[in-house]
């Protein structure tokens, strides 16, 4: 996850290698696709795989003041919301989910 910057430099994801920064679980839909639960499910397999298959320790995530849609996804997959911190550049919401509180979940 960027922090000052406004977008992820994605010269850092590279075979083999695990950046220092904050590993974050991102998605973007069509507006149609809105409301289907197919976030919900990305969301889930995309915990699957940090936890399971790659074995990260926590997994972060943020979204767009206002978007409670986003908030509520990532709350019902296992997020805590943390308050704010800096990401993307400018103040924003702050989730955060660990590998114990997920393999709790399941």
């Amino acid at each position: 996850m960027p922090i000052e910057e406004d977008d992820t430099d994605w010269n850092l994801v590279k075979p083999d290698y695990m950046p220092d920064n904050d590993i974050e679980i991102g998605y973007i839909f069509k507006q149609s696709a809105w409301g289907k639960g197919y976030a919900t499910e990305t969301c889930n397999a995309l915990l699957r795989i940090a936890f399971e298959e790659v074995s990260l320790s926590e997994v972060v995530a943020t979204y767009e003041d206002g978007n409670d849609a986003s908030r509520h996804v990532l709350l019902k997959c296992g997020y805590e919301d943390k308050g704010r911190r800096l990401c993307y550049g400018e103040d924003s919401p702050d989730l955060r989910i660990t590998r114990e509180q997920w393999l709790r979940a399941q």
